[in-house]
């Protein structure tokens, strides 16, 4: 019962993946912005009633494909905003003091994310991967959390 369980959970995580890929694919082609929210709007129900006919979970399948197409699904930037993207082009330096700290095992944002990040800061930068932690650092590495921080807080304060 359990290990069915995990397939229709499984089943249902890998359609949503693969509807996510497969509909920012498309949308990025799409040259219409009506075309575009069609397809913003359809694809949780198409993920959710192609999850059920193949017997795996379309809640899980609709919670996937969202988190896909939020993360990944990337879009121009509407031309209305032109300007104020334009403020950011380059990329402001920043010049407070700042400590990254970084789950060396984060299967979500991948340590190679925030490494060579140095050129986007004129004040003191710190990035710090915490070993053996994944995405939550400070419950995953108490102690080596705060050593981290307590260390650059002396330095730097």
């Amino acid at each position: 019962m359990v290990g069915q369980f995990g397939l229709i959970a499984v089943g249902g995580i890998i359609l949503g993946v693969a509807m996510g890929w497969i509909t920012t694919q498309i949308q990025e082609r799409l040259d219409d912005p009506m075309l575009e929210l069609a397809m913003s709007l359809t694809t949780p129900f198409a993920t959710y009633l192609l999850c059920e006919w193949l017997q795996v979970s379309g809640v899980l399948g609709i919670v996937v494909v969202g988190l896909y197409r939020s993360r990944w699904g990337h879009a121009d930037l509407d031309p209305a905003y032109a300007e104020l993207e334009a403020r950011f082009d380059p990329v402001p330096k920043q010049s407070v003091p700042t400590l990254t700290l970084h789950g060396a095992l984060d299967p979500v944002n991948l340590p190679v994310m925030s490494a060579g990040k140095e050129a986007y800061f004129t004040g003191p930068y710190v990035r710090r991967l915490i070993d053996g932690a994944g995405h939550f650092p400070q419950r995953e590495r108490v102690a080596d959390t705060t050593s981290a921080i307590v260390d650059w807080l002396r330095r730097h304060c």
